[in-house]
């Protein structure tokens, strides 16, 4: 049986399209037992995506793609090219309030224009109870430490986790 866990709805402004109804109708189509929805730092779907899902019988994931800042180097600014999305996703009720709260973290806009609303490891550790982390693929923040460990090891020593 196959699952989606990073899934977009129109609530994730530019990146989806569908309604979370759709969603949940199409994962019933399909024979799919669960759903995710995991929206780019919105949880403004979330009820409606639980209640939607519910409603033809698909059990719903609740969870969120968030942009993880890199560890901070003197004189290095952040930018959307430095920032690496991760998929969480709630586990329990704990979890549902771990999202709320990164997800206010995260939309926290300070006065700045250039503000990238990334989060940092320390956010994310301070507020990761009841949560399960995806990796986030080739551009996630796990495969950008692999490649941070290969660049500063010898080739002898490489990360047993990336391919040669």
């Amino acid at each position: 049986m196959f699952v989606h866990l990073r899934t977009h709805s129109c609530y994730s402004f530019l990146e989806g399209l569908p309604l979370p109804a759709e969603l949940a109708y199409m994962a019933a189509q399909q024979g799919m037992p669960a759903l995710a929805l995991t929206d780019h730092r919105w949880l403004s779907g979330a009820i409606e995506f639980y209640d939607d899902c519910l409603a033809v019988g698909v059990r719903p994931i609740l969870g969120l793609e968030l942009d993880i800042a890199p560890p901070a180097s003197p004189g290095a600014g952040i930018s959307e090219a430095t920032t690496s999305p991760l998929v969480l996703l709630a586990t329990s009720l704990e979890g549902w309030a771990s999202l709320c709260r990164l997800s206010s973290l995260a939309n926290a806009a300070p006065p700045s224009s250039s503000y990238i609303p990334a989060l940092t490891l320390e956010q994310l550790a301070a507020n990761s109870a009841g949560l399960l982390c995806l990796s986030g693929g080739r551009r996630g923040h796990a495969a950008r430490l692999a490649e941070t460990v290969n660049v500063r090891r010898s080739p002898a020593r490489a990360c047993p986790l990336t391919t040669r």
